[in-house]
């Protein structure tokens, strides 16, 4: 099927709702669809996430750039409520920081490369290393990733995957993989994974090689940390001489659709394992996972920066609105009331006001959406929200002990779901919903 192409801000209706998908990547079609939310987002010099986060990463205020690097490495956690922007400005952190004045920094969208509901915490490492072989080879630093092949022995050792690589159809020169030979381990690893076009789909499959791999990497989790260490320090070395960049870092974007244990794995029963990495890390964390298990062993390692929500005032509602006019034309398909009442109900949430958008064009079928259009949608929608809603929440909800209990698990989830967004220092209940709670 040929590509779809878009002409922005579009007018054929069918593709105006496909951009006004929450899912819809503005990187991949037209970066100019970006709005720049920080004008409006950063209230002060302490919610100036960016540059908290420049600042942990040793960036110099003034210079921009890596002139010192740290002896310990920077584990931090990059938070925020769901739809407030996290992936996009992540993306555009990571431009930044992934330069020669400062870092190799290797970006892992986890939605795309694995099936998060799927996701084991041996992905986590597993994905680690194959993301780093790639860009380094997309770099010219082929010879780089020898520093690996230790670690890619152990993986390659067993039988199972062996077998597994030998009868992989379409890996070229198959007939020619002996893991009892000298060399070409990287061209090994990366024909157990398929990793250029189903590396997804591989590890969702549970097949023998991928379930071996796990399992050596858990039973042998100490002896992982090791030579990966090993690894990274000869690639940091290399890197630096090739003037790709003065440390490296990962940073790991969209596990926010995994599983709670998942994250209980990883952060905590494991975090001691992510904080013996010997490279720094710039993670999501689910923000109901993060009340969870705050205060608990192994989080309070890491540090962390908040993505503030966007407070709609009548202000910033027309920097707001351009999340929706960049990408389709608003004067085709809304009445300026109608757009102006999406804005305000979405709380500020960039997620909720493209969703309120793309339904009102579902249930008005492209006629130009009025501001009758506009309530009914908003009502529909902040129906299904309430009803999602346990009777506990509920109750939580209506008696207002939610504030500063964020650690309570109906609580947290409400926070997950959007039922309460977190502003700079405050929260409310999500506009959507507000009408069920009167006062």
């Amino acid at each position: 099927m040929a590509q779809t192409k878009y002409t922005f801000p579009e007018e054929n209706v069918f593709k105006a709702r496909e951009a006004l998908d929450t899912d819809f990547d503005i990187d991949v079609h037209d970066p100019k669809l970006y709005t720049d939310l920080d004008a409006i987002r950063i209230l002060s010099e302490e919610t100036d996430y960016k540059e908290n986060l420049y600042f942990m990463l040793n960036i110099d205020p003034n210079t921009k750039a890596l002139d010192t690097t740290a002896n310990d490495y920077s584990k931090i956690l990059f938070l925020g409520n769901r739809g407030c922007g996290k992936t996009t400005e992540l993306r555009r952190i990571h431009h930044f920081l992934n330069d020669p004045k400062r870092y190799f920094a290797i970006l892992i969208e986890t939605e795309k490369e694995l099936e998060v509901n799927k996701m084991h915490a041996e992905d986590f490492f597993i994905i680690m290393v194959i993301k780093i072989i790639r860009q380094l080879k997309e770099v010219g630093l082929d010879h780089a990733t020898d520093s690996f092949d230790d670690l890619l022995k152990d993986w390659l050792s067993e039988k199972e995957v062996q077998e597994e690589i030998t009868n992989t159809k379409g890996v070229e020169g198959s007939s020619t993989l002996k893991v009892d030979t000298d060399g070409n381990f990287l061209m090994k690893a990366l024909s157990v994974f398929k990793f250029e076009a189903e590396i997804k789909g591989t590890l969702a499959r549970e097949s023998k090689a991928t379930t071996t791999i796990r399992t050596q990497i858990k039973k042998n989790l100490g002896d992982f940390i090791t030579k990966f260490n090993n690894a990274l320090a000869e690639v940091r070395e290399q890197c630096a001489e090739a003037g790709k960049g003065h440390d490296l870092l990962f940073i790991i974007d969209g596990t926010e659709k995994t599983t709670f244990e998942f994250y209980e794995e990883v952060f905590q029963k494991n975090g001691h394992i992510l904080r013996s990495l010997n490279v720094n890390l710039v993670t999501t964390l689910r923000l109901d996972a993060f009340y969870k298990l705050e205060g608990k062993p192994n989080l309070d390692f890491y540090q962390s920066v908040f993505v503030p929500m966007v407070t709609v005032t009548d202000k910033n509602k027309a920097v707001l609105s351009q999340i929706v006019t960049k990408r389709v034309n608003a004067s085709t398909f809304f009445d300026t009331d109608a757009l102006d009442y999406f804005v305000k109900m979405s709380g500020g949430s960039l997620r909720q006001l493209l969703r309120l958008a793309n339904q009102a064009l579902l249930f008005s079928r492209g006629q130009k959406v009025d501001i009758d259009r506009a309530k009914k949608t908003v009502a529909t929608e902040g129906e299904r929200l309430y009803h999602a809603l346990s009777p506990e929440q509920k109750e939580i909800v209506k008696n207002d002990t939610w504030k500063d209990n964020w650690s309570h698990p109906d609580v947290s989830l409400m926070l997950y779901a959007m039922a309460l967004l977190k502003y700079n220092g405050n929260a409310q209940v999500n506009p959507l919903i507000q009408s069920y709670f009167p006062k």
